[in-house]
């Protein structure tokens, strides 16, 4: 067992796609799943299928290694869901995500936001009351269809009743937004709520995973997320820019570049046009994109618009959150 390693993989949905779309798919993925880990090399301690996402945590030899698994997992899996998926395109969202799992402490983290990860999305009300997943079966609500939940049991002690008594309390505290928000981003996950806004945004004629991350982080629709990116702009553009800070006389021409920087960043990240951007501040549609192209001219705008969502909005949360501490 020493030279294994413990990670956490996760495979995740192109826009479009889900993995709980038919009930015949999501059985047929969790077989592939436990199939997979079915080599006296490979160890499944946990596991989840969520509409765009599937994780586990997977026990592995380094000459195995995660990409071995990924293989004989999301290779198949897109294959299957390119053939009877609704659209064309790919079915996963690029490569599969890997973390290796360091300590016991990081396993029991991994584990608990495993079990939460349905619940902020909106998927069920409690843990336990998610069907996809190992927890039930560990906890013996459900009966095993093929998973040991002894690996996973083990983590919590011993015997089986003690273990799934110590689980139950484990998983029974619900992780912060701080706490989850600081998984997804070292784990490069989307917001647990992105998936869902995701999937009824097509409707809306919503694109991309960004525009989704920004909605579903706000919490106010594209209004919310353009409040959002304004928030962001606005601290940014107080920093340094050409070695001088901004002072508080020029206040209207900070404002022009705030909204052009807003505007861009929508546009880029497929939230919503220009002219969406232009009713939002009550501007004109022509001036704003007229100051969009001198923002993107700027050598510090351009170097914002180079911002990943996810760190737009790890700092826009932990400004509130600062500001809730005072």
């Amino acid at each position: 067992m020493s030279d294994r390693l413990t990670w956490h993989l996760c495979w995740q949905a192109a826009y479009g796609h889900s993995f709980l779309a038919q009930p015949a798919l999501s059985s047929w993925i969790r077989e592939r799943l436990l199939d997979a880990h079915r080599r006296r090399d490979r160890v499944l301690i946990d596991f989840i299928l969520l509409p765009c996402e599937i994780h586990t945590l997977s026990r592995l030899t380094a000459v195995d290694g995660p990409e071995g698994l990924s293989r004989e997992i999301g290779s198949i899996v897109a294959r299957r869901m390119r053939r009877d998926g609704p659209i064309l395109g790919p079915a996963l969202r690029g490569r599969y995500l890997a973390h290796w799992v360091e300590s016991e402490e990081d396993l029991r983290i991994d584990m608990r936001m495993f079990a939460w990860r349905p619940v902020l999305s909106g998927h069920c009300r409690a843990p336990s009351h998610h069907v996809h997943g190992a927890l039930r079966v560990a906890l013996g609500i459900s009966g095993p269809l093929g998973f040991d939940a002894r690996p996973l049991l083990e983590v919590f002690g011993s015997p089986v009743s003690h273990a799934r008594e110590s689980l139950r309390k484990w998983v029974a505290r619900r992780p912060t937004p701080q706490q989850m928000d600081h998984w997804e981003l070292t784990r490069g996950l989307s917001s647990a709520d992105a998936c869902m806004v995701r999937l009824a945004a097509r409707a809306r004629g919503i694109q991309g995973d960004a525009a989704a991350r920004l909605i579903a982080e706000s919490g106010g629709g594209i209004q919310g997320a353009l409040s959002l990116l304004e928030s962001w702009a606005k601290g940014r553009l107080g920093e340094e820019v050409g070695g001088s800070v901004l002072r508080p006389g020029p206040v209207r021409r900070t404002g022009v570049r705030m909204r052009a920087l807003v505007a861009c960043l929508a546009v880029d990240h497929q939230l919503c046009a220009a002219a969406v951007v232009a009713r939002h501040f009550g501007r004109a549609k022509s001036t704003l994109s007229e100051q969009m192209v001198a923002c993107r001219a700027r050598p510090h705008e351009a170097l914002l618009l180079e911002t990943p969502v996810q760190q737009i909005v790890a700092e826009v949360l932990g400004s509130a959150a600062r500001r809730d501490l005072r």
